[in-house]
């Protein structure tokens, strides 16, 4: 029977030809049947075929088509009103057959036609915008290194380590790649063979052509690919290995070109109102993302300030009239010594060290002056950046000091900086960032309050005829003068006595102390009074917040960046960390002295000389000690002679033990937390004021940020700390060597204060070292783990892809793959997809983690309330809402607020992991049961996360033990060659 259904032309066909179209036709054609059989069924629903036409029956599938189910139904459609459903049924369903269509022929035109026109508009979404920069294709051509594979597809660049000729290494790995392939070819040969054997066998026995088992569309196909798919083509690498690194390229410039599109859109958006990536940034926020920053105490300025005048208007004294002429001694409240008109000698400088560095040519942001001098005639004479320029972009001196030239014209001073003396002292301007340094008005930030503090330096010399008074107030009732004392305190001619801001007239100065509300009038009551320091102080962060946030452009994506393609995602998630701390760091650079008036600095060195208990703050500037007998007070001798001990550093030091009086004139934490001491201790130890602004003040910053700003005042408490820690260790180690025992106990008490500070230190060093470094530096890290499990991937692939070919040599099974390799088809998908994956999952980390902190802290005082026990809703709340026995206490807020932080980082953490959780389970989506290289690999950022705490925790604490310890032993040592030679001496 079976001869009888076979033709001599048929059995020809089938031996001699390929038989090409036939299959072409099963391929393409076939599978429509069962579209054709739901067809009919929806047109029976609306009547259009009847309930028992054989197109309706199950057994009919695949004898019937389309065409002839539509021929049908248009058959039986009758135009009118009573059959609006049939005509609605019918000619939708004709729609959508067309709209196939024409996308089978606008993919077809895609695809053969664009391509050919356009090469570059066809394939845009696959290939990389800037591929001499792209971080993947550089690694990728680093770890496999085959010329001109991983470059623009159509405009041949190529990344800058493209390897124009094969590496020794890479040759050997291409080889290694050759030799393996090839044995794998051998044993795929022998199994296509075995195949045949069989097919032969089992056509012998079934008497069916190549057996009952062969797919007759599929095998042959599937034979040869897995043949090809072994056979090495080019540099050892088989046609299956090129097609992973294909994937991994196209793959890479699919997820680079959604990168930029992303970033794109958010530049186009009307907050931005920019054109292009580069006018946004990845977040999608541009008033957010950068903290306000605890307001700084300026009350040290003013009272660095207040020994400059000081010091100035005593030289003054002792050094008679202005040479440009004046009236004599005691001098009137017109005469302003601090005019540049009058050439008095004290003036403030810009000074430095003769040295190549500070004085050759360089290029900067902005000019610079090679000069080793530069007088400062006024406030913006030079400016701020000239001021910059002057130092090379180092910290801004300014020195108020005396700059001489003897008869020959040679500076006198020759053994100091600028050969100026530093008679009243140095103040100090830390340049801290100088990535916008000249943009101040523009962009605010660091630079903004840079600039301020530099200005209102040279404000307070210039313009501030308060502190001019004060300093004559002082000076005078320092004087053995008392006629001019007295004359100074109650003359308004002289002093200005009785008008706003000076003391009354009256009373000797000595029984009415000049400007006893000279602080709270200067520095400002909380809020400030507008007009003094500490408000425009205020003012000036609000103001350089507020341009930062407006016109600044560190928060934007930086072409640097986005040219390193999908690969450098999380590169800039960073700069969060850059431009809060760097704005931070500008707010918190206030002007200091670095030296203090020569006469003082000389007064505490011969008195550490002469005295080890001389070391508290009210007797490191006293003019007197106690002599050998322990009676009678006894003058101290300094370089400059008695002349300038008792005319400047008298008053100098009565300065000194006034402010010692006062306390700080601001208070940083926020109004919950003033009234708990215990709250105070720790902020002050730790750092922690700025926790009570992540829900207050920075409550709308993004989540990241607020972050970033807890762990940068826990850094900057901790270093303070060490710092603290050091000296107390050296100061208790010199005393401890002194045979007093009153001397030995306040050293034991110092070496104690030592090892708080130690304590302290380390754990706020590690609480901030993982919320400043660490957590905005997450983002980064997971990205990049997750890049090197995709490289992972792609290796792995390399290697299975041989093994992978050899699954396809199965004689049974219906498609191309079969069963056997039908998972390497998803682990090539995933190849290919893992990039934009890994992407979106960074996106996603960033929004979700955003997200659920804003609703924490919109929750956040409804669970601490319920957790106290407390309600505003109920009876017994109404009853006693006055009694704060039953709310939250100021301490409760305090560690409240810890735990909400704790919280936030906890969320950071786990909403990061998605970058590595989505590219790694998205496959499940698509029914594949395969696992990816990245499943099967540790998470390494949680191990950092852990192993920086613990080593933090443990070298943090054995460091700081250790430089403590290194002090007292340098202290003691010290003290006791002291004391070794003082019994030299006296012997």
């Amino acid at each position: 029977m079976l001869g009888l259904s076979l033709k001599t032309k048929d059995v020809f066909s089938y031996a001699m030809f390929p038989r090409v179209v036939p299959r072409a036709k099963v391929l393409i054609f076939t599978g429509f049947g069962y579209m054709a059989f739901l067809m009919a069924h929806l047109y029976a629903m609306v009547r259009l075929l009847p309930d028992h036409h054989p197109y309706l029956q199950a057994k009919n599938i695949g004898r019937y088509n389309v065409q002839n189910v539509v021929l049908e139904a248009a058959r039986r459609l009758k135009f009118s009103r009573r059959h609006i459903d049939q005509l609605f049924v019918f000619f939708a369903l004709l729609a959508a057959i067309v709209i196939v269509l024409l996308q089978i022929v606008f993919l077809a035109y895609a695809l053969f036609i664009v391509p050919f026109i356009s090469p570059a508009i066809a394939f845009s979404w696959f290939d990389t915008p800037n591929p001499t920069n792209d971080l993947a294709f550089t690694i990728l051509n680093d770890i496999f290194g085959v010329p001109d594979l991983f470059c623009s597809s159509f405009t041949l660049v190529c990344p800058a380590n493209n390897p124009i000729v094969v590496s020794p290494f890479h040759n050997a790995l291409h080889e290694l790649f050759r030799f393996y392939s090839t044995a794998l070819l051998l044993i795929g040969i022998l199994i296509f063979l075995y195949f045949i054997f069989v097919v032969i066998l089992e056509t012998v026995v079934s008497g069916v052509p190549f057996g009952q088992r062969m797919q007759h569309v599929w095998v042959p196909v599937r034979l040869v690919g897995a043949v090809g798919l072994l056979i090495p083509i080019n540099y050892g690498l088989s046609s299956g290995q090129y097609i992973a690194l294909y994937a991994a390229k196209y793959g890479s410039n699919f997820a680079t070109t959604g990168w930029v599109d992303f970033n794109d859109a958010i530049g186009d958006h009307g907050m931005f109102a920019g054109a292009g990536p580069l006018a946004g940034n990845p977040v999608g926020e541009r008033y957010s993302l950068v903290a306000i920053p605890q307001t700084v105490d300026f009350t040290s300025v003013l009272e660095a300030m207040s020994l400059v005048h000081t010091c100035a208007y005593a030289y003054m004294t002792i050094t008679g009239q202005p040479p440009a002429g004046g009236p004599g001694l005691p001098y009137r409240i017109t005469d302003d010594y601090t005019a540049p008109a009058t050439n008095f000698m004290i003036r403030p400088y810009l000074v430095k060290h003769e040295s190549p560095w500070t004085t050759a040519a360089a290029t900067f942001p902005v000019a610079t002056n090679p000069a080793i001098r530069q007088l400062i005639t006024g406030v913006g004479a030079p400016n701020y950046t000239q001021a910059v320029g002057f130092y090379y972009g180092g910290d801004i001196v300014i020195r108020f000091g005396e700059y001489r030239e003897d008869t020959a014209g040679n500076p006198v001073y020759k053994d100091d900086e600028g050969y100026v003396a530093p008679l009243c002292g140095d103040m100090r301007v830390p340049i801290v960032d100088l990535s916008g340094v000249g943009t101040a008005a523009a962009n605010g930030g660091s630079d903004y309050m840079l600039r301020f503090y530099y200005e209102e330096v040279l404000r307070m010399w210039f313009n501030d005829n308060e502190l001019k008074q004060f300093a004559r107030t002082f000076v005078a009732t320092a004087s053995k003068h008392r006629v001019e004392a007295t004359n100074m305190c109650s003359n308004a001619a002289l002093s200005g006595c009785g008008t706003v801001g000076f003391q009354a007239c009256g009373a000797p100065c000595e029984q009415n102390p000049p400007f006893t509300q000279f602080i709270s009038r200067k520095m400002g009551a909380n809020p400030p009074a507008a007009g003094t320091y500490q408000f425009r102080a205020n003012d000036a962060i609000r103001q350089a917040w507020g341009l930062y946030v407006q016109s600044g452009v560190n928060h934007l994506m930086e072409a640097n960046i986005l040219d390193r393609g999908w690969a450098g995602a999380g590169m800039w998630y960073n700069k969060l960390a850059e431009i809060n701390g760097s704005f931070t760091d500008g707010v918190r650079a206030i002007p200091k002295i670095t030296r203090y008036p020569l006469v003082m600095e000389q007064v505490k060195s011969e008195r550490a000389r002469l005295d080890q208990s001389s070391f508290s703050r009210d007797d490191m500037f006293e003019t007197s000690i106690k002599a050998p007998s322990g009676n009678d007070a006894a003058k101290l001798k300094i370089d400059r002679g008695e002349a300038e001990l008792d005319a400047v550093a008298v008053p100098l030091n009565n300065v000194w033990k006034w402010w010692g009086e006062d306390t700080s004139a601001l208070d940083n934490e926020e109004e919950t937390y003033q009234s708990n001491v215990f709250v105070h201790v720790i902020n002050m130890l730790l750092g922690t004021s700025g926790l009570a602004n992540i829900r207050g003040a920075n409550q709308h910053v993004h989540p990241l940020a607020q972050l970033i700003l807890v762990g940068k005042g826990l850094v900057d408490s901790a270093v303070t700390n060490i710092l603290a820690g050091t000296a107390s260790a050296f100061l208790g180690g010199a005393l401890g060597a002194s045979k007093n025992q009153q001397i030995k106990t306040l050293g034991g008490m110092l070496e104690v204060f030592s090892s708080l500070m130690e304590v302290t230190a380390f754990v706020g060093l590690t609480a901030g070292f993982i919320l400043f470094y660490v957590l905005p530096f997450l983002p980064f890290v997971y990205f990049f783990f997750a890049v090197g499990s995709w490289m992972k991937a792609i290796f792995e692939a390399m290697v299975a892809v041989p093994l992978w070919a050899l699954a396809h040599l199965r004689i049974d099974g219906d498609g191309l793959p079969g069963e056997a390799a039908a998972n390497g088809y998803f682990l090539i998908l995933e190849i290919f997809v893992r990039p934009i994956l890994t992407v979106v999952g960074l996106i996603a980390a960033l929004s979700i983690f955003a997200t659920q902190v804003r609703v924490l802290n919109l929750i956040w005082d409804l669970v601490t309330t319920n957790v106290s026990g407390y309600s505003d809703g109920d009876i017994l709340a109404t009853l006693i809402a006055e009694d704060v026995r039953f709310k939250g206490t100021p301490l409760d807020q305090f560690f409240y607020t810890i735990i909400y932080t704790i919280v936030c980082y906890m969320l950071a953490v786990a909403s990061f992991k998605l970058i590595d959780k989505i590219p790694d389970n998205i496959l499940r989506w698509a029914g594949s049961g395969v696992s990816s290289f990245g499943d099967l690999d540790q998470d390494h950022v949680e191990s950092l996360n852990r192993y920086a705490a613990t080593g933090g925790m443990t070298v943090g604490s054995q460091a700081v033990g250790a430089t403590r310890g290194l002090a007292s032993g340098t202290g003691n040592a010290l003290a006791k060659m002291v004391q070794d030679e003082k019994g030299a001496a006296s012997s």
